[in-house]
């Protein structure tokens, strides 16, 4: 039995997943049954001291949350608990789940021996010039609240800088690899560009059982519903976008209703609330839709599953995306998706077949395909069907446990 060492920001737990990288979960499980490996995790958590934990044949380090130095790496205890733990694991592979947290930054020198796979989760610097999400310069300065006037590091502008420097420490990671696993060719081309001498391989995306094990139903409603996901509030998920879309919305459809899920519901939150939430809100005021928006908070994989059985389009008007797993889990539902012409959205389905793509930061084009599905049962029911065959085909989990077995067999041997 071959051990693999991951390195991640899933923790996994007894409980009901509701973060982000849930697919990841799915794999690990998937893994453990074919009893070729034997999976350890070393993550962080907001912990106050180092634990050891066991579950279901997967043993488990995490580690407190801590503040980075400028190059991005953890306290020196911190680093020396990680070597001793891959001493004592002595591991075939190390998997470096993402370039988002300080773990790829761990292999930067190429001081180890060990054999290394970075998995890309997205890429930084793709956000950069699309931060914003496309906002007048007005727009950014409105976007400020009591929280950014506490933490000045909480502006749009400190957190963009933020990025940048984060970026910086991505193309690092990304040049120190020999071994880069991507979800889609728009990644893949990216990566390329950053270092032309790694193996690539493509991997495949296991989707939760709740998504798999049901079905999207066409519904005959008078008060149609969109559903929307973001896990946090920044403008390059282009949930203001949206905004403008359901303005124009409600004059042909006064009852219709967006839900958004995901992070924390802004209602229930205190005057301690980011900038460009506090915009948000002020904008759905400004335009009237304040009544025809419910915001859902984090939700586990049950819930969203039956808020989406419940609406009638699923829409990601995100400016840059590197698979989109929300997109990917509303189409195997076979729920009508709606997606931006962004990064890697447009390769989850073909435009009027199994997908409608409306052109990026473009309102009254979102609204145009939302209302389209709307008003066209057969369109409905058309992408519903596709959608559902492309993604039963894409994310078959047969198929993505043999391509990542194929891919740990061939660093390996």
């Amino acid at each position: 039995m071959k051990k693999i060492l991951w390195l991640s920001n899933c923790l996994f737990s007894d409980g009901k997943i509701n973060t982000s990288g849930t697919w990841i979960y799915a794999m690990a499980k998937k893994l453990i049954k074919t009893k070729l490996y034997k999976i350890y995790n070393i993550t962080q958590s907001n912990v106050r001291a180092f634990q050891q934990q066991e579950f279901d044949n997967l043993t488990q380090w995490v580690i407190p949350i801590q503040k980075l130095n400028k190059d991005g790496l953890p306290s020196n205890e911190t680093i020396q608990i990680i070597n001793d733990i891959k001493r004592k694991v002595v591991p075939d592979l190390i998997h470096v789940w993402g370039t988002e947290s300080f773990w790829g930054m761990l292999f930067v020198d190429k001081l180890h021996s060990n054999k290394t796979l970075l998995e890309i989760q997205g890429i930084l610097s793709s956000i950069i010039d699309v931060y914003y999400g496309g906002l007048s310069i007005s727009e950014i300065k409105k976007c400020r609240g009591l929280k950014e006037y506490v933490f000045s590091k909480m502006y749009l502008k400190h957190r963009r800088e933020k990025l940048i420097l984060n970026a910086e420490h991505e193309d690092k990671i990304i040049k120190s690899f020999d071994n880069i696993s991507v979800q889609s060719n728009w990644v893949k081309t990216q990566i390329i560009q950053k270092n032309n001498n790694a193996k690539i391989h493509d991997v495949k995306i296991i989707l939760r059982d709740e998504f798999i094990s049901n079905q999207w139903n066409y519904r005959d409603s008078k008060k149609p519903v969109l559903f929307t996901s973001s896990s946090t509030a920044v403008p390059y998920k282009g949930l203001h976008v949206l905004f403008y879309a359901l303005s124009h919305l409600v004059k042909t459809f006064p009852s219709i209703k967006l839900k958004i899920a995901g992070g924390v519901n802004p209602k229930k939150l205190s005057i301690f609330k980011d900038g460009y939430t506090k915009w948000l809100i002020a904008l759905t005021k400004q335009l009237g839709i304040e009544e025809s928006i419910e915001w859902l908070g984090s939700l586990d994989a049950d819930s969203i599953v039956n808020e989406m059985l419940t609406s009638d389009v699923n829409v990601v008007p995100s400016f840059v995306e590197s698979y989109s797993l929300a997109a990917a889990e509303s189409l195997y539902l076979g729920l009508p998706t709606v997606v931006s012409n962004a990064g890697a959205l447009p390769e989850l389905g073909v435009h009027d077949e199994s997908i409608l793509i409306f052109e990026s930061s473009n309102s009254v084009s979102c609204a145009h395909q939302i209302k389209r599905v709307l008003c066209n049962e057969n369109l409905s029911k058309t992408l519903s069907t596709n959608s559902k065959k492309l993604a039963t085909q894409r994310n078959n989990v047969d198929l993505a446990v043999n391509t990542q077995i194929k891919i740990y067999n061939k660093i390996i041997q």
